[in-house]
């Protein structure tokens, strides 16, 4: 049943009882005066309401006025003479629409108020209309889902101020947008913005705030309400989860001691607050981080679109090697009633603990150093090996060509020579060699002889001769500064 409805059935059984009453009862009268009858949208109506009766019954019930008028009650006064109680308040009426509008009927200290026929005309100047008008603007809505309420406000020629006061509700989170201007072929208007975030399920009875544009005049318009139901959460969601969509942004910046830190940004069309402790929580755990530690920064509403973000500070860790960790939260959308996860990677860093830095220096050094060295050394044996192949291609008989190879090598025959070389033709070398030494038949020219030692005794051949020879050193080296 609506209210209206309501208030008729009311209305009913109070004349009836009444009527039963007697004459006690019809002492009392109620009694409106009203300035006129018909009024501009945007003007102000001025009335007394006036009660006569034997008791005071304080101000009436004037609800029932609501949705075709705002109501807005000045003074009261209550006169009491001999037995007569008259008590009169005076109202200032703001229609909320246009059209033929009705004031009552009301029931009030055992007598009714007759209802009162008010014509509202448009509001307009110079053929111009004034009146603001709602919108198109959703019907369901969830919990925590936000929603744009929008209201034209037309711009005329002297239309220059336009004044609107601040907007409360309980249970309502509204949040005032930036104003924007439309220019169509019908006029330019302002848009006037609100974001509306409910908190609780059930019927919202919505209407702006009082809008004043002043001219040639002063307007004073109050529109009317709009309804709009807002459903219930799903049950198992828990209560720091974020309604409404998220984004996650971050950026890896630096203490003025050389700190570095994850900057944190969250930011939601819906409800974010700094006790969102969803994603406070998640900082936590991927940082390893205390709860003090996660430090927060500031909050910030976007006058533009109404999105909410909130910042923090994450120390990075102690050890930290090149990829960021992977950042996993949840948020509802209420769109889509589902439950979503959103995935972050924070920026990558390279950190460890100043020991460790330490440590990694001097290893770092270390190696240098022994490269620097193997550097030195190798180049004395390529050196040395450079000499030793100048004194082959320089020596003229056989017995001082063997007699150098067998001191380059520290051995007392070819034999041994040969089989410390990696170059199967090293073998033949030391049989001609030898022949050649000691006179045998048939034995290979010397000059053939060194072209073959010359091949046999290459750098790249005797490479891995000079590596071993110098890992040897560093190992003989070793063992001797041994206890």
């Amino acid at each position: 049943m609506s209210q209206k409805a309501a208030l008729g059935v009311c209305t009913l059984l109070l004349l009836t009882t009444l009527f039963i009453a007697g004459p006690t009862q019809a002492a009392a009268e109620l009694h409106l005066e009203i300035a006129q009858h018909k009024v501009k949208l945007g003007r102000i109506l001025h009335a007394r309401l006036i009660y006569r009766g034997k008791e005071d019954h304080g101000r009436a019930d004037l609800s029932a006025w609501d949705d075709d008028f705002y109501v807005e009650r000045r003074d009261f006064t209550v006169d009491r003479q001999a037995e007569q109680v008259t008590a009169i308040e005076s109202l200032r009426l703001f229609p909320r629409r246009e059209g033929l509008l009705t004031l009552g009927p009301i029931a009030h200290g055992g007598t009714v108020l007759p209802a009162t026929r008010i014509e509202v005309v448009p509001a307009t100047r110079k053929g111009h209309t004034l009146a603001p008008v709602w919108l198109p603007t959703p019907t369901t809505v969830r919990v925590g889902e936000p929603f744009e309420i929008t209201v034209r406000v037309p711009r005329t020629p002297g239309n220059e101020q336009l004044h609107i006061e601040s907007w409360e509700a309980p249970a309502l989170v509204i949040r005032s947008l930036t104003s924007k201007v439309e220019e169509t072929s019908r006029g330019d208007a302002v848009l006037l913005r609100w974001s509306v975030i409910p908190l609780a399920a059930g019927n919202l009875h919505l209407t702006p705030p009082t809008i004043t544009v002043r001219g040639a005049g002063r307007w004073i318009f109050h529109l009317p309400y709009r309804d709009i139901h807002a459903m219930p959460l799903p049950a198992y969601l828990p209560p720091t989860l974020v309604i409404g969509h998220l984004q996650i942004s971050s950026r890896l910046e630096h203490d003025p001691t050389g700190q570095p830190y994850w900057s944190v940004e969250a930011s939601s069309n819906g409800l974010l607050t700094e006790d969102s402790y969803g994603i406070r929580t998640a900082l936590m755990h991927v940082a390893g981080r205390a709860a003090e530690q996660v430090t927060f920064v500031e909050h910030r509403i976007d006058a533009q679109s109404g999105d909410s973000s909130v910042r923090w500070h994450v120390p990075v860790p102690n050890w930290s090697l090149g990829a960021g960790p992977q950042l996993q939260l949840r948020y509802y959308d209420p769109q889509q009633a589902r439950l979503k996860t959103l995935g972050h990677r924070l920026p990558s860093v390279w950190q460890f603990p100043q020991w460790a830095w330490l440590t990694l220096t001097l290893a770092l050094a270390a190696v240098f150093a022994g490269l620097l060295h193997f550097v030195r050394r190798l180049s004395c044996q390529v050196a040395n090996h450079r000499q030793f192949r100048n004194a082959i291609m320089q020596a003229t008989e056989a017995h001082s060509l063997r007699r150098l190879l067998l001191e380059n090598s520290a051995v007392t025959t070819l034999e041994e020579w040969a089989l410390k070389q990696d170059d199967r033709r090293a073998q033949t070398i030391s049989q001609q060699l030898n022949r050649r030494c000691f006179a045998s038949p048939a034995a290979m020219p010397m000059d053939a002889i060194k072209q073959q030692l010359l091949s046999v005794t290459s750098l790249f051949n005797q490479s891995r001769t000079l590596i071993h020879r110098y890992l040897a050193e560093i190992y003989c080296n070793f063992h001797s500064d041994l206890p």
